[in-house]
């Protein structure tokens, strides 16, 4: 036996050791001989003739001064760490247990991966191609350039150009431009092509010449295209001295119809009329039956085309 079976190597016996002064027996030369050359055949050749026969443990120790790795696959049944870089460039990575520790240089994989265990100490993972898994779950709080990730607990941003730009939160809220979830009773409206959209009130605000703040509210209604959309926008109001000006807060583009009437508490010899109309304005009188101008309350509606 060559080796035994820690790879100790001893020459055999009882050929060796050979003793001075007495006759070497040929048969003991050639059988020391033999168990040498049986012994080096099973070793390592330097200069890489032959391929290894058998797995090859190193005891726990590092291999250094490794080159180019030139196999076609590598694969390992525990974790692999690798210090500087390791390039796959056919047949693709596949880890089935333990996961890949990359420490320093990175991976980089141009074939097809398939990673079911974890890849730790990777700062950035930069994909060619597809990539593809059950679940894709953010885990860092910092703002991306482009990307997404977690705003807050439980909470899914998308950002781009380093700002937040849209969020889910815990509850399912949507935040947009941020977090920006508006308040209840709130639309959606748009910026136009180049500015985000923002959340806005569905009714609009007025404030006519007086004390009253009433409210004027607006509907648009497609008919046949964006050409022909016709609007009814409507409100309450009250005049001073007689006389009060309502400025539409959308514009029409030709003559609306406009109707008024008196409001409130209207004495009954108290009337209201229109003395001018606009496709941006209407002008609204209230007067007694004497014909004399009197401060009073109003209800205006008007219905007509707008862009």
């Amino acid at each position: 036996m060559a080796r035994n079976g820690s790879g100790t190597y001893a020459l055999p016996t009882p050929q060796t050791p050979f003793v001075t002064g007495t006759t070497i027996s040929a048969p003991d030369v050639n059988t020391t001989l033999t168990d040498v050359a049986t012994a080096l055949t099973g070793s390592i050749a330097r200069d890489g003739q032959a391929p290894l026969t058998a797995a090859w443990p190193v005891g726990g120790f590092n291999i250094t001064g490794v080159g180019v790795l030139g196999a076609a696959s590598f694969s390992t049944t525990g974790a692999a760490t690798i210090g500087n870089v390791l390039t796959v460039t056919a047949g693709g990575l596949t880890v089935t247990a333990g996961g890949v520790v990359v420490s320093a240089g990175g991976v980089t994989v141009t074939g097809n991966s398939t990673i079911t265990g974890t890849l730790g100490g990777v700062t950035t993972l930069t994909a060619s191609g597809v990539v593809t898994g059950s679940a894709l779950v953010p885990s860092g709080s910092t703002v991306a350039t482009n990307g997404v990730y977690l705003p807050a607990a439980n909470t899914l941003g998308l950002a781009t150009n380093s700002g937040l730009r849209f969020q889910i939160s815990a509850a399912g809220a949507l935040g947009i431009g941020g977090a920006t979830y508006g308040t209840a009773g709130e639309v959606l409206t748009s910026g136009g092509a180049s500015a985000a959209p923002t959340w806005a009130a569905a009714a609009v605000g007025y404030n006519p010449s007086g004390t009253t703040t009433p409210l004027i509210y607006y509907v648009r209604l497609p008919i046949n295209s964006a050409a022909s959309n016709v609007a009814v926008q409507a409100g309450f109001g009250a005049t001073s001295g007689g006389s009060a000006t309502v400025t539409f807060p959308t514009a029409f583009t030709s003559a609306p119809i406009v109707t008024v009437s008196r409001g409130g508490t209207a004495a009954a010899a108290e009337f209201a009329c229109i003395t001018t109309a606009s496709t941006t304005s209407v002008t609204v009188r209230t007067y007694n039956s004497g014909g004399s101008d009197v401060s009073a309350d109003f209800h205006w509606i008007a219905v007509g085309p707008v862009a």
